[in-house]
Order: structure tokens, then C-alpha cells, then sequence
């Protein structure tokens, strides 16, 4: 047995900020190894009564061989489908104790496993996570394999049928050899997913699923030692698998430039210009993040910078890079301004490439990298697990490194980087061929005696109790409502500024107004420009955001603590003096045209842009696209006098509520606040109108062409009440049976059962007044007809003769109210559940009792709820697909009118 321990203080490392040291942050963790192989990384966090589990296998598409790729991915969703001593669905033990961050993934070297549990539910986790390690193979029957090669094969179309959805592919392609394991993507072909066998199967789980290819990681409220006991007995029987072959490293570097432009159904020209890159455990992958940052995050950065915001021949700028196991790679894509010139982008990049590659960065541009990386590795410590959280980090550096503890090197060559140092990273990996694409990766063991008892699973009866925090509420004199809760779990303060406002307020000015506005608050004061506010908010880690919603807009602060009042001052002068330039103002027109452009061309999009006119009419409220966007028209005709004064309308402090959670008290932030917007006045507010309308007197089915789509999107809504009219928890309960979550009626039938959807879902978009109930699933095209057909089942059954069970019930209660200790786990959850209180006027008390009038719910509340929400006789059907496939097998359904509508909306006569 091999055991050591490692304290991991962070503070060491942020040599240069002070602030970060004083807050002693520290990952502390203590490491084991099984007889059997298996490395067992356990950090204590004593935050909340939660743990996060992360199983890592080191094992990805890296290990597939041509002819079988796709494999890995396969296998991930074969994992969730039942092991040999629990043969159901996996989800279904974790929905009863509240499970959250719940999900597998799968990349290029490793495929994980990760959820986050009451730390009373351990027991149940370890159980379920070890008996599919150890007890996997008599529960893969050829009935499940084929169900999750037909719900792969789904998500791969749904990604395919993405506008650049096929970019990836020959990206991969165009940096690697054809027999380099990075060379094809993750998700596979579709032949070799069908060439997938049951034999193949079970030889991939041998090879690759021992103890000793995998690592865990445990985060949470938990003892390292009680840890490892309990691991030791679940894990500790499982026999270690043969050793694999292992490969080092093969990174790629081209030697000369490539070239390739294909064709795709999109409305813009992207560019893409990719280079091979160094692997995981390399710093020099580390020195190309701070390289990226500077060419690439931010307005200030060169790339943007030239492209976007000066010349404005570009409507983004973004990049990716992935370092793995053998190797990495680094594109930088570009979206061509529409009928704009490839080849004057084309230009400017190697323009700003090259003078990069001659002169580096500024310390300046520096500095602003370095700041941006270890905010954001800060803000990613609140958490235990999911993506970016500490299980998740200390998982990643074992895998890729064998050391947990190795992100300690990259923070250290981060804080050391020297412009020097960036200039000779970048290069080495970008001054040599680049490929462009144009869219126009014996030790012997043993086993213990004994081990858990497989006979039945471990049952979690004891449950930590959910308070939510305290929070303290306040008026300033100017009428501004104030909510203050103290959360010092890292040194960050979040601010986030409610106003009643969003796309409902457009009733009053073009539509798209309140999403433009709120786009441009940053590009400009009266005492800063746009490049000015982004470059202090880089200076300071702060992280100003605004956008707009159906009934509310927000403006929203991150700032890290040590840089409060020079955070504020800017946010507060964001608030108040936004000046809307005309130059930005056409720059962020042109893209907002190019946004409406793609939103059109995505089979979602046209759907959003064109349901809610459906449902509500032409005149109201929330008849405008459900993105917010607006109308080619309407984003033409808003001026500066237009947005100056949707600010004067509805930016007034007794017409919003500041929310303030971190690391503050209100006695200390209350003055700030009173310093900073004490200018800010109150004044008269205009009532919105939102009347009140009914659903659609009869069915109908409205189709959409779009042709050459590897899916169709069928969508079904109604009206439903508002939520004040409503038996909210009732209606949000019945809502998961049917359509909520994975384990769902329209779900499992469409993804499950049948394979003919990636997934499936219901919704109700939280509105004010009156919302949609909205069902939805993209399928596969030969399938549109008949996942029309069972939709309506499900719901004409769940509101007649097959209405929810008790047992349904019972797991809805279970799953919301067992889930809630780890909901308020980040300061960004904290504020979003404070919103709510705010913005539907709920008691001080809600989440206090939320669990009670939960546990309290009954079958005939939820079958009433139904019965008011769900309306299948008057469905609003929205069907986007290609026409030439769908229409006749849609045509049979004889008991809807079917209308074809054009992807604005308006009706084509047929002939």
C-alpha cells in the first residue's frame, strides 16, 4: 500500500498579488494507491455537506484504431445503461438523493465519470461507480448496445447538423497524419459505429476499464481516511487489467503551410487557421495560454482588436487550444463580416501573427494574460466538482502527469512567464506550417479477499439539512432595493443589478432596443471608450457583463476583492453614463445582422425567431424572437437617440434591486454602493402591457424547410398561465415528469426506447405573465412523422389515463429537495436563486421552506397543474427540416392543419 500526503498551498504561487496569499487558498490533498492499482486522490472541503466523485480511465479515442473509431464514446453512454448487480437505468439512485453535476465525457485520452452527491450518499456512489468498473459485462446486452450506437449516432447528427458542424473533422484531419490517434474525432464515423460488435465490446472494457488504468478523485465535506476505507471496499476486489502500450509523445509541427475550403450550409465565411501544439504536460503549453489571451480575449487583444473593432471586416474573433496526452493543437477562427473579404482577413492576420513573432508581447498584454488566467483558476476553486472544480483539476494533472499536484509547475511558469519567454513559445509552435480552412492522443497486482457485498446497493438514509444563506435587505435613499449575502468562500464579490425591463419593454421602441442597449453599455462612457473599459476591467480581474431577458435586464460585476472600489467606480460609471458611440453602435449593428443571419440558418434559431409570433400574435409583448435579436428592420432602424433613451426609460434605481453576494458584509458595501451611485436618481416609469391572450383554437403544424438537414427539430407549445396564477412547485414537478429531465416520459421513449433523439425535453420559460409550455426533440429525418405522433401520446396519456405515479412523485420530491445542499454551493447560484425571490416576489423565506412545501406536493395538485399547462389539442407545432423528406409523411397526419412557412415566418401558398 503506497500513501503519501501533499499540501498543496497556493499562495506560494501568486507571488506577484499579494491579496491571494492573504486569502489562503490551498488545495490540500491526500493520495493512495490500491493493491489493485487503482490511485485514490481525496481533498477535504467542509463548505458544504456535499462530495464530488470523479472517476477518470485513461482511456480516450487516442486508443481506437481506424476502421473502429468512435469507440470510446460508445462505450461512455454504455456505462449508464446498468451494470450486472444493478441492471436499470444509472441515473435513477443518484435522482434519489439529490445527485447534481451528474454526467460522462470522453476526449481524445481520457473518458470520465463525475457527480456530486450528499456526503451521506457516498456509500451509494462508491457502490454504483465500482460495480460498473468490476461488474460491467453481463449487463451489455446486443439490445443495449444497438440502443446507444442509435443514440450516438443522433448526437453525432445533431452536431453535424450544426452551421461549421463538420469544421472539426478536417481540422483533425489537416494537422495530423492518417495514422496519428488525434487524426479523428472523438464521436466517430457513422459506418464504423455501426460496425461496432458485441465482442468489440467487451474487448474494449477488458483492456481498458481495470483499476489500474483509472484514478479517483473524492472533494467534499468527507475524512481521507474514511475515504479510503470506504474505497478499499468497494473498489479493492476488482481485478486489475493486462498492462496496455503506452505512447509518450508525438507532437506535430508542419513544415509547410496547407490549404483547404469546402462548402457548408451557413450564412457567413469562417476561417480557421490551426498549428499542431505541445502536450499536457509541457509548459510551453501553459506559455501558448497567456500567447493566446493576447492575440485572441478580449477587445484590446491584437486579433480582435485589428479585426473586430478597427477594421470591422470580422464579426468574431475566438481561438481553442487542447493539450493532451502525446500532443495538442491551437486554432484561431475568424467569422468574416457578411459579403465581406476573406482575403483582407486573411491579410491582417499574418500581419498581426507577424509582428508578434518579431516583437512579443507588451509587458502590459502580460500582465492583463496572467491576471485573466488566475482569476479564473480562482474563481474555479469554489467548486468540489464539475467541470473546472478541484476534483476535476487534481483528476486531470494524475492522468495526464501521474502528478495531482502538477498544476502547481504551470501556475509557477505562469507567474515567471517573461515576454521573452511567450515571444520563444509562440515561436516554436506558430512561426512554422499552419493548416487553413476556409468554410465558402510489469508491475503485478493483486486483489483483496472479500470486498462489498454485491448483493444489493448500499441505501443512503441519512440526508444533510439545506438552509439557505442569510441575507440582509435594505433601501437606499434613491430608491435602489439592496441585497446583501456574505459568502467568504474565495476572495470574489459578485454584483448583479435587476431591472425591469428586457424584450418586453420594446413594446415601446424597435424591436431588439433592450438587447442592443444592454450590449453596449461597456462600448463607451462619457469619460471612457470601449478599448478603455476593456483594458482597466483586464488591469483589475474584473468581469462586467450586461444582457436582457423576456421581462428583466441585468448588469453584472465579478470582482475580486482586493480590487473592490476601482471594480465598482467602473461598474457604477457603466450604469450610469453609458454614451452608446455611433461608431460602435454600426460595429455591433453589423454583427447583430450577422447574429440574425446564423440564427436563421440554425434549425433551433428559426424555430425561436418564429414560435413566440405563433403563440401570442402579432402586437404583444412577447411575440418578438425569443432571442432577442429582433428583425433585420427593426436592428436598422435603432439609432443612439433610440438607445439613449431606452437608458433614460428604464434605467432608474426605484426600477431595480442590487444583489450582492461574496466576500462582503452589507455594512461594509452599503457606503460603497451610496458613494458610487449617489447621482443616480429616481424618476416616473412606464408600465408595461402585457395582455392577457388565449391559445390556438385548433392544432396546427407549421413546416419550415431546410434543406439537406441531417435532423429535423419538432417543437409543440401552448399558452400556459403565469406563474402567479399558477401552482408553481405543482406545475414545475409535473413538468419533470413529462419532459424535465433524462429520466422523463418524452425522454426515455425518444432517446431510450426508441433511438431516434439525442434527447428530448419539456420546458416552460419563466415569464412574468403568460408562458409557453414548450416540448421539443431533434430527430433523426425518417423519424419526424412518428416523434410528432408520440409526443402527442405522452401528453394526451399524461393528462387522461396514464397521469403521474406516485413513484414518480416520490422522485421528483427526492431529486429537488435531497440536490439543494449542493445548489448554493457558488456565489453565482447564491445570486441566481436571490433573482428569483426578487423577481416573482417571493417570501424572504422561500428556499427555507422549499423543501417542505415540496415533500408536501400531492398527485392531484401535480394532475391539476397538467391539466392547466399542457393543452395538446391546441399545440402550436414548429417542424424544421428538409421538406423534400418530411412533408408527405407529416401530411398523412390528417388532423392538423399544416402550413409551410418561409425562415421569417411567412407562409408560402402552395401551389
Amino acid at each position: 500500500m503506497i500513501r503519501k500526503l501533499l499540501n498543496v498551498l497556493l499562495a506560494c504561487i501568486f507571488i506577484s498579488l499579494p491579496a491571494f496569499a492573504e486569502s489562503q487558498i490551498e488545495i490540500n490533498y491526500e493520495e493512495f494507491t490500491l493493491d489493485n492499482g487503482l490511485r485514490l486522490i481525496v481533498h477535504e472541503d467542509n463548505k458544504a455537506p456535499i462530495v464530488a466523485i470523479n472517476l477518470w480511465y485513461h482511456v480516450g479515442s487516442k486508443n481506437e484504431v481506424k476502421g473502429k473509431t468512435g469507440f470510446a464514446h460508445l462505450f461512455e453512454h454504455l456505462m449508464f445503461n446498468g451494470s450486472e448487480n444493478y441492471n436499470d437505468e444509472y441515473f435513477k439512485p443518484f435522482e434519489r438523493v439529490g445527485a447534481t453535476n451528474m454526467n460522462g465525457t470522453t476526449y481524445f485520452d481520457r473518458t470520465n465519470y463525475f457527480e456530486n452527491v450528499p456526503n451521506t450518499a457516498l456509500d451509494m456512489a462508491l457502490w454504483m461507480e465500482s460495480d460498473r468498473m468490476g461488474h460491467m459485462l453481463g449487463a451489455i446486452t446486443q439490445e443495449r448496445l444497438d440502443e446507444q450506437r442509435g443514440v450516438v449516432k443522433n448526437e453525432k447528427r445533431q452536431g453535424d447538423n450544426q452551421p461549421y458542424g463538420m469544421a472539426e473533422y478536417h481540422i483533425l484531419e489537416g494537422i495530423f497524419p492518417s495514422s496519428h490517434p488525434y487524426s479523428w474525432s472523438t464521436i466517430g464515423s457513422m459506418e464504423d459505429l455501426d460496425a461496432a460488435s458485441l465482442d468489440d465490446v467487451h474487448a474494449w472494457f477488458k483492456k481498458y476499464y481495470g483499476p489500474n488504468n483509472a484514478v479517483i478523485t473524492i472533494a467534499g465535506d468527507v475524512k481521507p481516511s474514511v475515504v479510503f476505507e470506504k474505497v478499499q471496499k468497494y473498489f479493492g476486489d476488482i481485478p486489475a487489467a493486462p498492462p496496455t502500450e503506452k505512447m509518450l509523445d508525438w507532437s506535430v509541427r508542419l513544415d509547410t503551410d496547407k490549404r483547404e475550403i469546402i462548402k457548408d450550409n451557413v450564412p457567413q465565411i469562417r476561417l480557421y487557421k490551426a498549428w499542431g501544439g505541445p502536450a499536457f504536460r509541457n509548459l510551453d503549453s501553459d506559455f501558448l495560454q497567456l500567447a493566446d489571451i493576447i492575440l485572441t480575449s478580449g477587445k484590446t487583444s491584437r486579433l480582435y482588436n485589428r479585426l473586430v473593432y478597427k477594421d470591422q471586416i470580422a464579426t468574431n474573433v475566438s481561438s481553442y487550444q487542447f493539450a493532451g496526452d502525446i500532443g495538442g493543437f491551437y486554432y484561431i477562427e475568424t467569422t468574416v463580416q457578411p459579403n465581406g473579404d476573406p482575403e483582407a482577413i486573411k491579410i491582417a492576420i499574418e500581419e498581426e501573427l507577424s509582428r508578434f513573432l518579431e516583437d512579443g508581447p507588451t509587458k502590459a498584454e502580460l500582465k492583463r494574460a496572467k491576471v485573466k488566467l488566475k482569476s479564473s483558476f480562482i474563481r474555479g476553486l469554489e467548486k468540489v466538482g464539475g467541470f473546472g472544480g478541484k476534483s476535476d483539476i487534481l483528476a486531470q494533472n494524475t492522468v495526464y502527469t501521474g502528478n495531482p499536484g502538477h498544476y502547481i509547475k504551470s501556475l509557477n511558469a505562469l507567474d515567471n512567464a517573461t515576454p521573452k519567454k511567450i515571444l520563444e513559445t509562440a515561436k516554436t509552435w506558430l512561426k512554422q506550417g499552419s493548416y487553413n480552412l476556409e468554410i465558402h492522443p510489469i508491475q503485478s497486482y493483486d486483489v483483496i479477499t472479500g470486498g462489498a457485498d454485491r448483493s444489493k446497493l448500499p441505501e443512503t438514509t441519512e440526508f444533510p439539512k439545506a438552509k439557505f444563506i442569510d441575507f440582509e435587505q435594505t433601501t437606499l435613499p434613491n430608491g435602489l432595493k439592496l441585497t446583501v449575502a456574505h459568502q467568504p468562500s474565495v476572495p470574489v464579490v459578485n454584483f448583479n443589478l435587476l431591472l425591469d425591463a428586457g424584450f418586453a419593454a420594446d413594446q415601446f421602441s424597435e424591436p431588439g432596443t433592450s438587447s442592443l442597449a444592454m450590449a453596449m453599455l461597456d462600448e463607451g462612457t462619457t469619460k471612457l471608450s470601449a478599448l478603455e473599459i476593456s483594458d482597466t476591467a483586464a488591469n483589475i480581474g474584473a468581469i462586467i457583463s450586461a444582457s436582457a431577458g423576456i421581462d428583466s435586464s441585468t448588469v453584472s460585476l465579478s470582482a475580486l476583492k482586493e480590487n473592490i472600489d476601482n471594480s465598482l467606480k467602473l461598474y457604477a460609471d457603466i450604469i450610469l453614463n453609458p454614451s452608446f458611440p455611433n461608431n460602435e453602435l454600426e460595429r455591433l449593428r453589423k454583427q447583430r445582422l450577422a447574429q440574425i443571419q446564423q440564427e436563421k440558418n440554425q434549425p433551433f434559431g428559426i424555430a425561436l425567431r418564429i414560435l413566440p409570433r405563433l403563440l401570442y400574435g402579432e402586437d404583444h409583448a412577447y411575440s418578438l424572437p425569443l432571442t432577442g435579436s429582433g428583425t433585420e428592420a427593426s436592428v436598422r432602424n435603432i439609432t443612439q437617440d433610440s438607445l439613449i433613451k431606452f437608458h433614460q426609460d428604464w434605467f432608474k434605481p426605484n426600477n431595480a434591486s442590487m444583489i450582492v453576494v461574496g466576500d462582503t458584509t452589507m455594512q461594509e458595501i452599503k457606503p460603497k454602493l451610496e458613494k458610487y451611485f449617489k447621482n443616480w436618481s429616481a424618476g416616473s416609469l412606464q408600465q408595461k402591457n402585457i395582455l392577457p391572450v388565449e391559445n390556438q383554437k385548433k392544432e396546427t403544424i407549421y413546416l419550415i424547410d431546410r434543406p439537406g438537414a441531417q435532423q429535423s427539430i419538432v417543437l409543440a407549445a401552448n399558452i400556459a398561465p403565469s406563474p402567479s396564477a399558477s401552482d408553481e412547485l405543482a406545475v414545475e414537478s409535473m413538468n419533470e415528469v413529462i419532459g424535465g429531465s433524462f429520466t422523463s416520459r418524452i425522454n426515455m421513449n425518444l432517446r431510450e426506447d426508441k433511438g431516434w433523439a439525442y434527447g428530448a425535453r419539456t420546458l416552460i420559460l419563466q415569464t412574468k405573465e403568460q408562458r409557453p409550455f414548450i416540448a421539443y426533440a431533434p430527430v433523426q429525418t425518417d423519424k419526424t412523422a412518428e416523434s410528432i405522433i408520440e409526443i402527442k401520446r405522452e401528453l394526451m396519456e399524461y393528462l387522461a389515463n396514464n397521469p403521474v405515479t406516485e413513484e414518480e412523485l416520490n422522485k421528483v420530491k427526492d431529486n429537488t429537495t435531497l440536490s439543494l445542499p449542493g445548489r448554493w454551493e457558488t456565489i453565482r447560484a447564491i445570486s441566481n436563486d436571490l433573482s428569483e425571490i426578487i423577481t416573482y416576489d417571493l417570501a424572504d423565506d422561500y428556499w427555507d421552506q422549499y423543501s417542505n412545501n415540496v415533500r408536501n406536493l400531492t398527485r392531484e395538485r401535480l394532475i391539476d397543474a397538467a391539466a392547466s399547462t399542457i393543452k395538446p389539442e391546441h399545440l402550436i407545432w414548429v417542424i424544421v427540416g428538409d421538406r423534400s423528406k418530411i412533408e408527405d409523411s407529416i401530411s398523412v397526419l390528417s388532423t392538423q392543419d399544416i402550413k409551410i412557412l418561409d425562415r421569417n415566418g411567412q407562409e408560402i401558398t402552395l401551389p
